[in-house]
């Protein structure tokens, strides 16, 4: 993965009693040493999440992708805020973050990254359509400019908002007014 350019990887191990794997987390770590490595959304699913937390500091895991060990961010908002305050790995809100509800969440927990979902399902034709809109991703991104540190994951694009400016890395030619191409770095367009 270092080789083709990964700068990370996400994954999740947990045993048969719902805790941490921490034979084969250890030996994917060693593996992969060089990566960040998140885990992904398996922490929602452990017995005890302080303790997962306390297992993946030691781990030097660098990000838990979580919803607060519930069906969305939102309702697992008090419990991110404890994780957050607990201040050991940087936890990447997920589960149902959108343009409606990203701020309330970002202002209640603290959180500094959000995993965000905007699709839109079209079912009009015979199969389900599964897209999103530079709308939605501008209505997402107006919700947070208001800060400098939060990092916005979007339909496999990351963007980085920092000192109000906007990056979009993932395509050659990004194409959004406000946003510069981490990629194609010549092309640059007037803010939001």
């Amino acid at each position: 993965f270092v080789k083709l350019g990964a700068k990370g990887l996400v994954i999740g191990a947990l045993n048969e009693y719902k805790r941490i794997d921490i034979d084969f987390m250890k030996s994917f770590m060693n593996e992969f040493a060089a990566l960040e490595i998140t885990f992904h959304k398996a922490f929602d699913d452990v017995e005890n999440p302080f303790d997962a937390l306390d297992t993946l500091y030691d781990l030097k895991v660098k990000r838990i992708l979580t919803s607060g060990c519930k069906p969305t961010a939102l309702e697992g908002k008090h419990f991110i805020k404890q994780l957050i305050e607990k201040n050991k790995i940087q936890i990447l809100v997920a589960g149902g973050v959108n343009e409606i509800n990203a701020l309330e969440i970002i202002e209640y927990t603290g959180a500094t990254e959000i995993h965000a979902g905007l699709k839109i399902t079209d079912v009009s034709g015979s199969s389900n359509r599964i897209y999103t809109t530079k709308e939605k991703v501008k209505a997402l991104i107006d919700v947070v400019k208001t800060s400098w540190k939060y990092v916005i994951k979007w339909n496999g694009f990351h963007f980085f908002i920092r000192s109000k400016k906007y990056q979009m890395a993932g395509e050659d030619q990004c194409g959004y007014p406000g946003i510069e191409c981490v990629v194609c770095k010549e092309k640059q367009y007037p803010g939001l």
